[in-house]
């Protein structure tokens, strides 16, 4: 009965057989063409997989069902490109209802992304503690491909993807990143428990090397550094007293899992729903634990309601995945407007049209929420010159070299230099015209 009722809460997301696509999906669908509908069940049937094998392993219903439409999930039943961290979930889940064939398990999993690495020592509080001991030889197995992923991506590994500049600090571990370890810590935390904002593209953390004031914010010791402080010794704490019992397992999953996106280093997205998707499995276990300490009508009071705001919240990120990366980017810059990058690839894709009004009115937009940003400034100086007032054109720059950006600034300033020579040769020429006139 109860792997009936996790089917029937699955079924939430049989409207993404028919989404198009988006994001890396789109590029391989163009580089190699593949049939979407048949992706996409594929993808749906993975998650339910998943969610069955967390009822299979733990015993625990409500963390199935939980986690089934939970929002951070979304991306693997929505989004072929997630696929990975939906197998590596089911992967470990399998390893701990098989312990004697964890080995041969986990050497499937795509080490590339190592988000079962660290979780092999969640065996070391079992009876079978002895599989612990995989971890030394899956990281000598996975070194070699997470160096080359994380090379790939400073490198600019693909055709559609460049290459990180060297100034962009956070692909280089300082002893600072310490606290946006802290603070990615509690981000995931927050939303393992109430997923308030979702999206393809977060704002957490996004803005860090875009000036002083950014990097001053995000490595200060503010309220997300506390708070991501306060959640580690509560989990340590009812992790001490649980580490024999699923509980305690379910914290550890959550924490181990997470290591690899913590921001020590970081060469892509700061925060992403699909890295939290195995840590996701163990934060409802622990939950659903926990809850099961409380009266009845209690406890069942705080589960509908989750129920509720979860499947609510699900049923409105998959619009983000429903048709493609210009609507995506729409939607996600209405949840998080704080994210730059949403309103780079907005007024971009207005010049790319050729309609600088809306590039115009786009940059505008992101400046209402972001007035410091120089990409912004320089968006907005860009379909001024396209609209052939080169006068504004000459005054966004000036603004945007004011604020210029930490993060690949000598780029930067090369394309503001370029930019006003441009502007200078058609001021000459439109004065010029002005004085033969």
């Amino acid at each position: 009965m109860e792997y009936f009722l996790i089917l029937l809460v699955n079924l939430v997301y049989i409207p993404c057989v028919w989404y198009g696509v988006v994001n890396d999906d789109a590029t391989e669908l163009k580089m190699h063409p593949y049939n979407v509908k048949r992706e996409k069940s594929f993808n749906i049937l993975l998650h339910l997989v998943v969610s069955w094998l967390i009822y299979a392993v733990f015993g625990n219903f409500t963390a199935a069902i939980l986690f089934s439409v939970h929002p951070l999930a979304v991306q693997i039943p929505a989004w072929k490109a997630g696929r990975h961290y939906g197998l590596n979930a089911g992967i470990f889940l399998s390893s701990l209802t098989f312990p004697p064939f964890t080995a041969l398990l986990l050497l499937l999993s795509d080490m590339g992304i190592s988000t079962t690495l660290f979780t092999t020592l969640v065996f070391l509080w079992t009876k079978h503690w002895y599989a612990a001991l995989l971890f030394v030889p899956l990281a000598c197995i996975s070194y070699k491909k997470v160096k080359a992923n994380i090379d790939g991506k400073k490198n600019g590994g693909g055709i559609f993807s460049a290459p990180l500049p060297e100034d962009f600090t956070p692909q280089y571990f300082r002893w600072k990143n310490l606290i946006i370890v802290v603070k990615s810590f509690g981000y995931y935390s927050l939303a393992c428990l109430l997923p308030i904002k979702n999206g393809f593209y977060n704002s957490f953390l996004v803005t860090i090397g875009a000036s002083e004031k950014d990097n001053k914010y995000w490595y200060s010791l503010n309220r997300h550094f506390w708070g991501g402080i306060f959640v580690f010794i509560l989990m340590a704490a009812i992790w001490w007293f649980n580490k024999f019992n699923f509980i305690g397992m379910g914290i550890l999953v959550f924490g181990l899992s997470l290591i690899p996106f913590l921001n020590i280093i970081t060469i892509q997205q700061f925060t992403a729903p699909r890295y939290a998707y195995l840590p996701l499995i163990g934060f409802q276990v622990a939950l659903a634990g926990c809850l099961a300490y409380l009266p009845p009508h209690l406890r069942w009071l705080i589960i509908g309601a989750l129920f509720l705001f979860y499947i609510d919240r699900t049923l409105r990120v998959m619009k983000h995945y429903a048709k493609d990366n210009i609507t995506m980017m729409e939607l996600d810059s209405q949840v998080f407007p704080e994210n730059p990058r949403l309103w780079y690839y907005r007024y971009e894709h207005m010049l790319h049209k050729g309609n600088p009004i809306m590039a115009w009115a786009e940059a505008s937009y992101g400046l209402k929420h972001l007035p410091e940003d120089c990409q912004l400034w320089f968006g907005l100086a860009c379909a001024s010159f396209e609209l052939g007032d080169f006068n504004a054109a000459s005054e966004f720059l000036k603004t945007s070299e004011k604020f210029m950006i930490l993060s690949d600034r000598k780029n930067m300033q090369n394309l503001i230099l370029e930019f006003r020579a441009r502007i200078t040769v058609e001021l000459t020429k439109k004065y010029g015209m002005q004085r033969r006139k």
